[in-house]
């Protein structure tokens, strides 16, 4: 049996949004300028907690656990 990486649910509370799945290593983007997330930034996913919180690394100092209400998917452009 092969072992599934967890993954996260990005739009999973809005029901007009499709839901994104994102795990360890994905990229998001903050929408938020709260909790020392600067709106318009990319975080790097570092640990998925569960189906709707994500750890990443806010900056070279500090990983911090936030819900997924606080980013947006990442699209390379």
């Amino acid at each position: 049996m092969k072992y599934r990486k967890p993954k996260a649910i990005l739009n999973v509370h809005d029901d007009l949004l499709p839901n994104v799945d994102v795990g360890v290593g994905d990229y998001v983007v903050a929408n938020t300028n709260e909790f020392g997330l600067v709106k318009g930034d990319i975080y790097e996913i570092v640990q998925v907690n569960a189906y709707d919180m994500i750890t990443i690394e806010v900056n070279d100092e500090e990983i911090d656990m936030f819900s997924i209400e606080y980013f947006d998917e990442y699209i390379e452009e």
